[in-house]
């Protein structure tokens, strides 16, 4: 690395994979720059890498150059190594031989030293055009539990986040929504209350106009709409990411598949499952073609990312119609799959419902994804892309939007009767979910209070009236009256 006193180096952790006996542990940072007039630093944009790094063309993900010679130890209850593994060829291992449902401290050594900073330092806003590192007053605590085993008893606490890319740089209120909720996360990962994170789309947005924003298709993009806000979280859960509109051309010129490929590391978590059919990820040339796989915790829940993006240039309009994508959507939603989870639930970015003020119902979703979930006997699924909350019922089926992870469109949805909207509410937000063998209870959470615990989240009801029918507890095995998806209070 380069010796210049104007750069600065700031290292990262992250835990980039989960299962039950493995994890997937990666690291990187950032550089940045004393700003031209002294004021405060520029983060050093993946162009200029060369320029403190020689030869370096990333700076973090599954493509980056390695930093040195690199070992990762995981060291269990018991304080003695549990696993270990060395690489000088990348910035990421495989922990293989773990144990299920055990908490195991790590760490990552590059040429014999610590990669983690005793103390971070977090970058703030000075005003548009300048921000400065500062410390942030603690530093990594580097642990994971691993996933249980199929036919263990557990519970699983995740998040679900959608629309939350545009990043903490900006100075409006979508800046400082996803600075509040990541500090949400970040105190129930503290708290050990959070097993995992699904993500809803938008992952990054495209950044033209903001101010220091980018493309999203450079690791510097993704600073400030994801390493940084979520520094400390996504060294403790896995984050499970599913494609949105901004994440591709869809929206805009700018495809950043290939970037959210690289910094989710899906190819190395997903791809080796094909032939199980626990994915379809398929890739023509450097351009991905398709998101689509499965996990599970244990044999309680399994979630499957459904990728409802446009497929230009392929033999579809939606991915979820593309025929390299058919056998793992029937092998996903066959109803006599013995291996499925006690739980299916499906995640993606665009909803199938949609009440608005800026999106419909999905036509395509409406006449191919939803009868797969009625054939699987699906009672849930959470989408994204409308910056709002809505909760739909329709014949059992729940449909949870929640699209204002940082995104936020003020205004009551004008198509409620049609979506089958039951409440919605337009408040940024993260959807908190508790998954136990006999219930599911989902409630979503734009705050903590002072002990930790979810603030009550008040929706507006279709009918005007305020919904308290959250936290929403939906029933394994409803009774026969409720018919199926039943739901409690």
């Amino acid at each position: 690395m380069g010796t210049d006193r104007s750069v600065h180096f700031e290292p990262f952790v992250q835990l980039a994979g989960l299962d039950d006996d493995q994890a997937l542990i990666a690291w990187g940072g950032f550089w940045f720059r004393l700003a031209d007039d002294g004021r405060g630093q520029r983060i050093v944009d993946d162009a200029d890498l060369a320029g403190v790094d020689a030869g370096r063309t990333g700076s973090i993900g599954v493509r980056s150059e390695p930093y040195g010679a690199a070992e990762v130890r995981a060291y269990g209850p018991d304080g003695a190594v549990a696993a270990q593994a060395r690489t000088d060829e990348a910035n990421h291992v495989w922990l293989r031989g773990l144990r299920a449902s055990t908490t195991y401290r790590y760490e990552v050594l590059v040429d014999g030293r610590p990669w983690a900073p005793r103390e971070c330092l977090r970058w703030e806003r000075l005003d548009d055009q300048h921000g400065e590192l500062r410390p942030a007053g603690r530093g990594y605590d580097l642990r994971f539990t691993t996933f249980p085993q199929p036919g263990a008893a557990s519970t699983l606490r995740f998040a679900a986040l959608g629309d939350y890319g545009f990043g903490i740089q900006t100075a409006d209120e979508q800046g400082a929504h996803q600075r509040h909720l990541a500090a949400v996360l970040e105190q129930l990962v503290d708290a050990d209350r959070l097993d995992l994170i699904v993500t809803l789309g938008d992952n990054i947005y495209h950044g033209e106009g903001i101010s220091m924003g980018g493309s999203g298709a450079e690791d510097d993009d993704w600073y400030f709409s994801y390493y940084e806000p979520y520094r400390l979280t996504i060294s403790r859960v896995p984050v499970f990411p599913s494609i949105g509109n901004h994440d591709a051309a869809e929206t805009e010129r700018s495809d950043d598949r290939g970037q959210v490929a690289d910094n989710h590391f899906t190819e190395l978590r997903f791809h080796p499952d094909v032939e199980a059919s626990r994915a379809s990820v398929s890739v023509e040339g450097d351009r991905a073609a398709g998101l689509f796989y499965r996990f599970s915790y244990g044999d309680l829940v399994e979630f499957a990312c459904i990728d409802t993006s446009e497929a230009a240039g392929f033999d579809a309009v939606r991915y979820f119609d593309d025929p390299q994508h058919q056998p793992f959507l029937e092998r996903t939603f066959d109803p006599r799959r013995a291996d499925r989870g006690r739980w299916l639930i499906p995640f993606g970015h665009h909803p199938p419902y949609c009440a608005g003020p800026s999106h419909r119902n999905d036509d395509a979703q409406l006449r191919t994804m939803i009868p797969h979930y009625r054939r699987a006997g699906v009672q849930v699924v959470l989408a994204g892309h409308e910056h709002n909350f809505q909760h739909a019922l329709d014949d059992g089926l729940h449909v949870l939007v929640c699209g204002a992870g940082g995104k936020l469109t003020r205004g009551e949805p004008p198509r409620t009767r049609a979506a089958h909207t039951r409440s919605w509410a337009d408040v940024p937000h993260v959807l908190l979910g508790e998954v136990t063998d006999e219930q599911l209870r989902l409630r979503p959470v734009s705050a903590l209070d002072e002990h930790g615990e979810p603030v009550p989240f008040i929706a507006h009801g279709a009918d005007g009236q305020p919904d308290e029918a959250f936290p929403l507890t939906i029933a394994a095995d409803p009774p026969a009256a409720d018919g199926p998806g039943g739901m409690a209070g």
